[in-house]
């Protein structure tokens, strides 16, 4: 592993909004913190952090119920489902207005839980995802905040504009960031923060340190939302977390070897356990190379 996302230089050719976005946060990262600690010292620290963070891996939550169509078809997004009745669909009304059913969606570190836990499976990922073309990820649910608060004013009888709102539509391109560069942004914003991985891996919520907002006037909290761009094969599968013995004895019985399915009925040590799970998989099983947003 000779290069990092935390070493990224842009290269572009032609005008690229996902690799502008990600040198805005970079460079702004970056002049604080080398400030702060010296370049090479910064540099250095950068890596280790990132190193440490890629023993998160890219997750997704979907019911025992339907894994069995996931393991042969694998992960599709709403848009390519063939399905009409949105309300089956676990994204918002704005979710599809701004074209995010063309998206899996997923979160990294652990899946925060909807729903019942009885029969939910959360399906780790391996870090290659991350090269789908197209693939981004914000620092919070904007559309979902959109609708939220789309629906508090309409129970507060007020159907004037909401400023609120209308600064979350205008920032939202500027939000977006490659996936391929999670882990680089990530490790700024632990390094920034002074978090070590050990404190957000004994947290049960998010426990991500705040981000730069893309005006840099405020900050983003929350745990990043991740959509990736069209389907992710079953081959890009590397281990599953279920909350009941009998969802584990359901996987089982559908050709899930025992190694690669994670039994979490404590969730105060689910994120450890996913954790090591990742850091201790065969090289195989790793990304061979880190892809630079570039």
């Amino acid at each position: 592993m000779d290069k990092f996302e935390s070493q990224f230089k842009p290269e572009t050719a032609e005008r690229n909004p996902l690799e502008e976005n990600l040198l805005n946060y970079t460079q702004r990262y970056d002049a604080e913190l080398a400030e702060k600690y010296g370049e090479d010292e910064y540099r250095k620290r950068l890596q280790e952090v990132e190193l440490e963070l890629r023993g998160l891996p890219i997750v997704h939550s979907t019911n025992s119920a339907h894994i069995g169509l996931v393991l042969q078809s694998g992960l599709k997004p709403f848009s390519h489902r063939g399905e009409k009745n949105y309300a089956k669909s676990a994204i918002f009304e704005y979710d599809h207005q701004y074209g995010l059913d063309n998206y899996v969606f997923a979160q990294i570190g652990y899946c925060p839980s909807y729903g019942p836990e009885k029969g939910r499976v959360t399906i780790l990922m391996d870090d290659s995802i991350a090269e789908q073309s197209g693939s981004f990820f914000t620092f919070h649910d904007l559309t979902g905040i959109l609708l939220a608060s789309e629906q508090h004013r309409q129970r507060e009888g007020r159907y004037e504009p909401d400023p609120y709102a209308d600064r979350i539509k205008k920032q939202y391109d500027k939000e977006k960031l490659p996936l391929s560069a999670i882990y680089g942004i990530l490790a700024r914003t632990f390094l920034k923060s002074g978090k070590t991985l050990d404190e957000f891996l004994q947290e049960k919520y998010s426990g991500f340190p705040p981000a730069y907002d893309p005006d840099f006037q405020n900050t983003n909290g929350g745990s990043p939302e991740i959509k990736i761009a069209g389907v992710v094969s079953p081959d890009k599968f590397i281990g599953f977390v279920v909350k009941d013995e009998e969802t584990r004895q359901s996987l089982l019985s559908q050709g899930i070897t025992e190694d690669k399915i994670i039994l979490s009925v404590d969730p105060t040590q689910e994120r450890t356990l996913i954790y090591e799970y990742k850091r201790n998989l065969p090289p195989k099983n790793k990304i061979s190379k880190i892809l630079l947003a570039g």
